[in-house]
């Protein structure tokens, strides 16, 4: 009897020790922007960078969102599929001969409805720095 309260007692502090550890782990850093998308940027090399893309904003009432769009310093705009419901991210490079110090585009969440009609967010700024 005393075997098994043991035994017990010991898988309860296993347990308690268990979600104690993964409270503790390190988590990827990702900042959330005005318009409900989430950016996290890191460097592929010493001139390439792979920012993601997440996070799900509605639309025009509650449409979850279908695509992304990323407008570059210059103008140039790309459209991304963004199936935010499936958890799906975007993923965009940028490569360092752009700007030295750092870049910044605007990203802007979309529910493609009809041609001319898409239900979207505004657009969000984000900037990415490079490492010293």
């Amino acid at each position: 009897m005393t075997r098994t309260r043991a035994a017990s007692c010991l898988a309860v502090a296993s347990a308690a020790l268990g979600v104690a550890g993964a409270l503790v782990l390190p988590v990827a850093h990702a900042d959330t922007l005005g318009n409900g998308l989430t950016v996290s940027c890191n460097p592929d090399s010493a001139e390439h960078a792979t920012c993601i893309i997440g996070g799900c904003p509605r639309v025009g009432g509650d449409y979850a969102v279908d695509a992304v769009h990323i407008r570059d310093s210059s103008g140039n705009q790309n459209e991304l599929d963004f199936k935010c419901m499936d958890g799906q991210t975007a993923r965009a490079g940028f490569d360092r001969a752009v700007s030295a110090q750092g870049v910044t585009f605007g990203i802007q969440a979309c529910r493609k409805v009809t041609v001319g009609s898409d239900k979207c967010t505004r657009f969000s700024s984000y900037t990415y720095f490079w490492p010293a």
